[in-house]
């Protein structure tokens, strides 16, 4: 039996997370579901299982909001999100959105030892090299242009 693969988000994904936006209730994404099921929560689960084998088992967000303790309402998030957690490596995220695809990594708490390596990197060239890198891509956004890194 053959495994369904990632072929992408569906063509309107995009489109949907304009119109989420602009219609934010139940009743409009009960109405837009198997859009979302189609297009954006199976794309991302099937593309969460390609990158297990190389990057470790991951979770797609759920795209309800928690509002509880928040003034904005809005039942629904602005875009559907992901997490691979990978211990001492940190976590790469992954989101798609009206604003397009984001990928990103890091390690949110340090050990020791990773800190004053990170420390000692950073005092040095290597963080006058980032800072400058740092400056350039904030100058690029404020610009409006979509950035892209490659590492």
């Amino acid at each position: 039996m053959a495994t369904e693969r990632f072929a992408g988000f569906g063509p309107h994904a995009h489109d949907f997370f304009v119109e989420l936006a602009a219609n934010n209730s139940k009743a409009w994404f009960d109405e837009h579901r198997s859009q979302y099921q189609d297009e954006i929560k199976v794309p991302f689960e099937l593309l969460l299982a390609e990158l297990e084998g190389t990057y470790g088992p991951g979770k797609v967000f759920r795209i309800n909001r928690d509002t509880r303790f928040s003034k904005d309402k809005s039942p629904y998030k602005k875009g559907q999100a992901a997490m691979i957690p990978r211990g001492a490596k940190g976590s790469v995220y992954l989101e798609v959105s009206a604003n397009g695809l984001m990928a990103g990594s890091g390690v949110p708490h340090l050990d020791a030892g990773q800190l004053a390596r990170w420390r000692e990197a950073v005092a040095g060239p290597a963080g006058e090299e980032l800072e400058d890198l740092i400056d350039e891509l904030a100058a690029q956004l404020t610009a409006g242009n979509h950035v892209c890194i490659r590492g």
